[in-house]
């Protein structure tokens, strides 16, 4: 058999394959799959298939070439809105990323960009991120070493992020971006003295609890506020374009208005965490906190 015929009878077995896959999916009883995305390759090795089969296990995944397959009752074909959700909740997983110590709920996947970190999900107090990268750009001030740094992929969406701020005339800076667990113990204790431990719960995470420390997030301010953090920087022009242009780069206003009761913390146009583009995207437009996503209580 000469060559052209060779690869091309591989080609069709590849389809010949594929098509039979659908078809014992669908005789087996799953007839609501709905084929989102096909994309075939000549490369039938790094071919793969992402598919959802939901017949008895809806987070089963079957991998074999490149086919993303949903069963939602049709919903990913009628509601656009499930099938990203579906999708999303499929790539981060909050089940298995803890562990408890003492009493005390630690998380795992720090590395991950969607972790959950907050006041009943906690950080060891050894921990740092590998990959801590300065980021490039102006900052009022750093009161501890290496708060002028975040994890590497956060801190170049960051610049970029500051940088057509800049090229829109609005000027952001750095106020904190990384902070150590014993640096976030300062932190908590001085405003607990001077403000009270009232007021440090809800504006201040206590040691352990703080997503400074995970490397993924950043507070900015502007020079009319004198770089003070403070809820009127919302209805300041930077923080107006903030709040409506930071899931582009992977951000969201974390502790949003209206949310305190889910987050725990007042409300803080200031701090943006990074957690990817798409899932920054999918939480902005649907307005949902990390808690709300994870649906953690």
């Amino acid at each position: 058999m000469s060559k052209k015929y060779n690869n091309l009878y591989k080609t069709n077995k590849r389809y010949i394959l594929l098509a039979s896959f659908i078809l014992f999916l669908y005789l087996v009883g799953n007839k609501n799959l709905n084929i989102i995305h096909v994309s075939l390759k000549h490369d039938f090795e790094k071919n793969y298939i992402n598919a959802k089969a939901l017949l008895d296990d809806p987070s089963k995944e079957i991998k074999f070439l490149d086919l993303i397959l949903v069963d939602r009752n049709g919903d990913s074909k009628k509601d656009p809105k499930k099938a990203m959700e579906t999708s999303l909740r499929g790539k981060y997983k909050i089940e298995n990323t803890t562990y408890i110590k003492n009493g005390i709920t630690y998380v795992k996947n720090l590395k991950d960009v969607g972790v959950l970190v907050n006041k009943n999900r906690r950080i060891t107090s050894s921990y740092e991120p590998e990959e801590l990268s300065r980021v490039n750009i102006p900052f009022h001030r750093t009161s501890f070493s290496k708060e002028n740094m975040m994890v590497k992929e956060a801190a170049r969406a960051a610049e970029k992020l500051v940088g057509d701020a800049s090229n829109e005339k609005l000027y952001l800076k750095g106020v904190s971006a990384y902070r150590s667990y014993n640096n976030q113990e300062t932190t908590y204790s001085y405003i607990s003295k001077t403000k009270g431990e009232e007021h440090a719960d809800v504006y201040s995470a206590r040691p352990g609890q703080s997503e400074h420390q995970t490397g993924f997030a950043i507070d900015l301010g502007i020079r009319s506020l004198n770089y003070d953090l403070n809820e009127n920087f919302s209805n300041t022009k930077e923080g107006i374009w903030l709040s409506q242009n930071c899931y582009r780069y992977g951000f969201i206003i974390r502790y949003p208005k209206g949310k305190e009761h889910i987050t725990g913390y007042s409300f803080e146009p200031w701090h943006i965490r990074y957690v990817g583009v798409e899932l920054a995207k999918y939480l902005t437009e649907n307005n949902l906190t990390l808690e709300e996503f994870y649906s953690f209580k």
